[in-house]
């Protein structure tokens, strides 16, 4: 057996380069931007008006009170959104202008429509109007050239309508791993199907497959294959996938056929066995540059092993420029323990109604496994030498469940050395 930091290491040693393709706009949401985003041009491209009202230029009001009003021609012509103006204004004129319209040539201001009054051809403005009141100014959203979202970061539904602006409608991004999941055993069935007596659903494998689909993944299911080595090789088979994820047949019983299946198919072994617990059966291994990932049958296990392992390489995978792994510092609500000589995870929940965030381990509080990691949304690790850790110390709270999304709002960059 390895460690989880070894056997993370082993699986960072495999990654491929990140590949890209490209996505329509509206299924870009939460992918990876490939290359960077930069603005073709200023936004918005022209001075335009922030209100309805009266384009002028603004000296003309420099001495304006309401005892003398400063008074302004009115064009025969108005500006609306959406049309540039064919003409200009010079000094003591000014032409009406709606939100959004392009300022004319010779404005520098807009004066709201309510803080004016017209007599016959002519306006009157009884205070002075600042250059640029008014006025939305060019380039005043993003610069031409500016960063929109630079290469490795997710896409936003804010940086998204960023890159809407500029009528982008397909960005290149990160190509999205396809990962293949089959449930192996012979008491496995699907959701739907009748179930004997000792069987179980397919629950492990539907779970690895959403949290596939939350990390950036494709997930590509294959179904169950039983028991039975030449129809888990065939379904492996059928399938092209960048990772290939069985659950089940790890262990060293006369029906555990996972290493079997390996060699046939050429899998190079690069460890069997983690020191972590729940999890410490599962194994690795590369074939021709693909991942194969053996977890044991266990779900739990296996949602611990996604996400130490697993979830490091789908972002890997797809060039995230934030570090894994995501943390928030808590302290610890009471005194935990193990034996050592194994990587522990201890899952709990989060308390946020003090001013200080709290974990609260769930081991050992009398609870079925379903009803812990029902309310579990968040674990720590105990390391192999920690025998114990005292309530009150400051613990790294790692987050089940966590959408790539969350990278964007709880994620750091990178540091020198990392």
């Amino acid at each position: 057996m390895i460690t989880l930091q070894e056997a993370r290491r082993f699986l960072t040693l495999g990654l491929p380069e990140p590949g890209s393709e490209w996505a329509p706009l509206d299924e870009a949401l939460g992918r990876v931007v490939a290359s960077d985003l930069v603005a073709p041009c200023p936004l918005p491209a022209e001075s335009r008006s922030r209100l309805d009202g009266y384009a002028i230029a603004s000296g003309d009001t420099r001495h304006a009170s309401e005892d003398r009003p400063a008074r302004c021609r009115l064009a025969p012509w108005s500006v609306t959104a959406g049309r540039a103006p064919t003409e200009g204004i010079e000094a003591g004129w000014c032409a009406r202008v709606m939100t959004g319209a392009v300022i004319p040539r010779g404005a520098d201001a807009v004066v709201a429509l309510e803080r004016t009054r017209t007599v016959g051809d002519h306006l009157l403005i009884a205070h002075p109007v600042e250059p640029l009141s008014g006025v939305v100014r060019e380039g005043s959203d993003a610069l031409q050239g500016e960063v929109l979202a630079v290469a490795g970061e997710v896409l936003t539904p804010t940086k998204l309508a960023m890159v809407a602006a500029y009528g982008f409608h397909r960005l290149e991004v990160a190509r999205q791993p396809r990962v293949a999941l089959l449930s192996t055993g012979d008491e496995v069935r699907e959701p739907g199907e009748a179930l004997s007596a000792g069987g179980i659903y397919s629950n492990h494998r539907h779970l690895l497959g959403w949290l596939t689909r939350l990390n950036g993944g494709v997930a590509v299911h294959l179904g169950v294959s039983g028991d039975d080595p030449a129809r888990m090789a065939e379904s492996l088979e059928r399938v092209d996938a960048d990772v290939y994820v069985t659950t089940g047949g790890t262990g060293r019983g006369d029906r555990d056929y996972a290493s079997e299946v390996w060699r046939g198919l050429g899998v190079q072994e690069v460890f069997k066995g983690v020191l972590v617990s729940p999890g410490k059966g599962a194994m690795a291994g590369f074939r021709d540059g693909r991942l194969y990932l053996a977890l044991p049958g266990s779900p739990w296990g296996g949602r611990i092993i996604f996400e130490e392992l697993l979830r490091p390489f789908l972002w890997g995978f797809q060039g995230l420029s934030r570090r894994w792994p995501l943390t928030v510092k808590a302290l610890l609500g009471e005194q935990v323990t193990h034996g050592g000589g194994i990587c522990r995870v201890v899952a709990g929940v989060l308390d946020m109604t003090q001013p200080t965030l709290s974990f609260l381990p769930l081991h050992g509080k009398g609870e079925t496994v379903l009803q812990e990691a029902r309310r579990s949304i968040a674990y720590i690790l105990l390391e192999p030498h920690v025998l114990e850790m005292a309530a009150g110390s400051e613990v790294d709270a790692r987050l089940f469940d966590l959408p790539l999304l969350a990278v964007a709002l709880l994620g750091s960059p990178p540091t020198a050395g990392d």
